[in-house]
């Protein structure tokens, strides 16, 4: 310790009979040691945190547009899976105070909140039974339209919300953390067909597929059953499902699919630059 206490000392005195020069290594090293923090910090919020749902490493993406009666197909013969569910964006015009607001947010299967594990904040999510044909108009607020439009009551759970396409009564509100990827978030309303042709609609591939993996099933596994499941469907519906294969993968790298690239290669670039400013 002294000895390195010594080095310290002379390193002192040589800076400072160069104060420019000091003044540059110091600024050179700060610009380092700061674009590397920042960009690190990137990285970790995009790829490496966790995604914010329960056990997010069993979910997945069905890639590719989906259509209802497929997913209903998929969940019935894929016993790899625990629930399969889907999703589109869908949106609203708020009516009721003057003009017409549109409100942008989610219709959803009745399976959809069970895959994801999400619990309401107040009141109850979406189920199954809410996707029937004929049922009374529910809709789930998203965190921000029960905050921002309906002051944050809880009592707002069992009102009605005026749209125009009719009364929906609020069964839920979901909590501030909850996201479905790709949407927006401000409410949820059931996928629910109008009709039987509509229900039947195999070709109308839409909607956003997402499942997850059963606990103690691997993805490898997942995958050859749906291989079989696709091949069976294509058989039997060669109009709609003829060369459509279905294929999995983990949610959150489909999600950083697009950005993984890049974030990996500005972090090397400002790495080397710490590099350089280090040598120097």
């Amino acid at each position: 310790m002294s000895g390195f206490a010594q080095d310290l000392r002379y390193a002192f005195r040589l800076l400072r009979r160069a104060p420019g020069f000091a003044a540059a290594a110091v600024l050179t090293l700060a610009l380092g040691v700061g674009a590397n923090t920042a960009m690190f910090s990137v990285v970790h919020a995009v790829m490496l945190r966790p995604l914010p749902y329960p056990a997010p490493e069993r979910l997945l993406r069905i890639r590719g547009g989906s259509s209802a009666p497929d997913i209903q197909d998929w969940r019935a013969q894929a016993a790899a899976l625990d629930g399969i569910a889907g999703y589109r964006f869908h949106f609203l015009d708020l009516t009721g105070g003057g003009a017409a607001d549109r409100v942008d947010g989610a219709l959803v299967t009745g399976e959809l909140f069970r895959v994801f594990a999400g619990r309401a904040l107040h009141g109850r999510v979406i189920e199954e039974r809410d996707d029937r044909p004929g049922g009374p108009k529910v809709i789930v607020l998203g965190h921000r339209f029960w905050r921002d439009r309906l002051g944050g009551d809880p009592a707002a759970v069992g009102r009605t919300v005026r749209f125009s396409t009719g009364e929906y009564q609020v069964i839920g509100v979901m909590p501030g953390d909850f996201r479905l990827p790709g949407v927006e978030n401000d409410f949820y309303v059931p996928l629910r067909p109008e009709s039987a042709e509509e229900a039947a609609a195999r070709g109308a591939h839409s909607l956003f597929a997402v499942a997850r993996l059963r606990a103690g099933q691997t993805l490898a596994a997942a995958q050859a059953e749906m291989d079989t499941v696709a091949a069976r469907l294509a058989a039997a519906y060669p109009e709609e499902n003829k060369d459509r294969r279905v294929v999995l993968a983990p949610l959150h790298q489909f999600l950083v699919r697009d950005v993984r690239r890049p974030l990996v290669l500005l972090l090397g670039a400002v790495s080397f630059v710490l590099l350089i400013a280090a040598t120097n």
